[in-house]
């Protein structure tokens, strides 16, 4: 997978020359989904796959842009709007939560997931704010799973991220509040 991408990537820069738009139409056909393909299915895998697969991101954003390669990875991702590995990670997580917890997901994702309602009949802090039962995890595999760690994540979600009333408008406002937090990190 990584050899494809990088088969793919030297293409990338010998095209760039050409014309501005062509590198990324390119990017956008024939490399964006592989890293799609990465995230989704290598995601819970370990960091030495993972870290591959974002300096391969991390060199495409500068051939894009024609930078150096020295230049500081944040502010390439940053001016192309791009989320790292890790955050497109997040996203989809994110994203698959908010359809199952909307009915907009298949019965059976229902099943691996529990709101905090259905749990006890406390009025807590995280209940009110419609947060997700947190499953106990012994050890480093079982906080990778989907049940755990999505549900982690979707309880330190802002409350107007997760109130959004579209699938789109979730992406977007999920987007932005990654981005946020990376800038606000960086400074």
């Amino acid at each position: 997978m990584c050899n494809k991408i990088s088969q793919r990537l030297g293409v990338l820069k010998r095209v760039r020359s050409y014309t501005n738009d062509t590198p990324t139409l390119l990017y956008n056909a024939m490399i964006l989904p592989l890293f799609h393909y990465a995230d989704v299915v290598w995601s819970n895998s370990g960091s030495t796959l993972l870290t591959r697969v974002q300096r391969l991101q991390n060199k495409a954003a500068k051939i894009l842009l024609r930078c150096p390669t020295r230049t500081h990875t944040i502010d390439v991702l940053n001016r192309l709007k791009w989320l790292s590995c890790s955050e497109r990670h997040q996203l989809h997580k994110a994203c698959m939560f908010y359809r199952i917890i909307n009915g907009l997901a298949p019965a059976y994702l229902s099943n691996c997931i529990a709101p905090l309602e259905h749990q006890h009949n406390y009025q807590t802090r995280q209940k009110s704010r419609h947060g997700m039962f947190v499953p106990r995890a012994g050890n480093n595999m079982g906080k990778r799973t989907f049940s755990y760690s999505g549900a982690v994540l979707w309880n330190r979600l802002p409350q107007e991220v997760k109130g959004c009333a579209s699938l789109q408008s979730f992406k977007l406002s999920f987007t932005k509040y990654l981005l946020a937090s990376r800038t606000s990190a960086n400074t």
